[in-house]
């Protein structure tokens, strides 16, 4: 089912941020889009780790698997958490499948759609 996330677009920004004031970062984004268009709540917001959260939940995603269900996945499927290197080649980024084969995503550039082909050389992994 295909879904429109331009409502996501209009978020800004923020280290982390989590969207209740209107300002999200990349785990942020992830975790707010998997709850309200997947309804899958095993991903720990990491909301008491201030900016730091984003990065701990990429940090953290090897050790999903088993205690959370959830489970590394070859083949992207909408819903899946991406993990990515930053735009400085640091694995310190995600987003999330949306659509068949775009990720949505947000940096210090915003929140974004692109495709996994353009998006392909910074991925590392899919989670779900």
């Amino acid at each position: 089912m295909m879904h429109d996330f331009t409502k996501y677009l209009k978020l800004n920004y923020k280290p982390g941020g989590r969207g209740d004031d209107g300002t999200i970062d990349c785990y942020g984004l992830f975790h707010l889009v998997v709850r309200e268009v997947y309804n899958d709540n095993r991903f720990p917001d990491y909301k008491d780790k201030g900016i730091l959260g984003g990065l701990h939940g990429l940090k953290e995603c090897n050790s999903f698997a088993g205690v959370r269900g959830i489970t590394k996945i070859d083949t992207p499927t909408d819903g899946a958490f991406v993990q990515m290197n930053n735009v400085y080649g640091m694995p310190a980024h995600c987003g999330i499948v949306v659509n068949g084969d775009k990720i949505l995503h947000a940096d210090e550039d915003g929140v974004r759609i692109e495709t996994i082909a353009y998006l392909q050389n910074r991925i590392i992994s899919y989670w779900k």
